[in-house]
This record gives C-alpha cells, structure tokens and sequence, in this order.
C-alpha cells in the first residue's frame, strides 16, 4: 500500500484504541471513581481558597472556581462523568488561582503568607 493509506490505518487505528478505552474506562464505573477524585481534589482548593481569603481578594477567581464546582456536581450527580471531570479540572485551577492571588495580595499589604 501508498504510505498515505498505511499513515491514514494508523491513524484510525488510534482513534479507534482511543475511542474504545474510553469507552471501557468510562463505561464500567472507572468514570464514576475518577470523578469522585476529580470533585474531591476541587473542593479542597476552593475551600483552601476560601480560607486564604480569596472570596474578598481575589472574588473572580474564586466565584468562578465556586461555579465551575457547583456544575462539575451537577453534572456528576446526572452521571456525565466527562463533563464533570472537565468541569472539575477548571474549578480547581481557578482555586488554585484565586490561592495565588490571595497569596500576593496578603503579601502586599504587610500580611504573612
């Protein structure tokens, strides 16, 4: 075969590999697990972020990671786990954001750490 029909094999044969282990990883309660990670590991940022002050320091930041977290439940609880592993990714890293923010603001006031 042309190089261009074995390159285009391969392809699909990775899409397919990739497709398919989602599909099992997702499809067997593996979702369901990686999510509670997932929804665990956010909420513990945002509630670093709420102790670090943020909600007054940095109230973008954290009202978006508050949001994200409320959606990535919603979605959860509705067993759309991918959605809810994104969306629980976005609430984490807004957190750790807000954190940050926080963190530079206390500093530049005279506060400690």
């Amino acid at each position: 075969g042309s190089p261009c029909r074995s390159t285009l094999a391969h392809l699909w044969d990775a899409r397919f590999t990739l497709a398919l282990a989602f599909s099992v990883l997702f499809g067997t309660g593996c979702g369901a697990a990686y999510y509670s990670y997932e929804i665990v590991t956010a909420t513990r940022v945002v509630e670093q972020a709420r102790q670090g002050e943020a909600p007054d320091l940095a109230p973008y930041e954290f009202q978006l990671a508050e949001s994200y977290l409320v959606k990535a439940r919603e979605e959860g609880s509705s067993a759309e786990y991918l959605d809810a592993i994104e969306l629980a990714g976005e609430a984490r890293l807004a957190g750790e954001k807000a954190i940050a923010i926080a963190r530079r603001r206390r500093q530049s006031r005279g506060d400690a750490p």
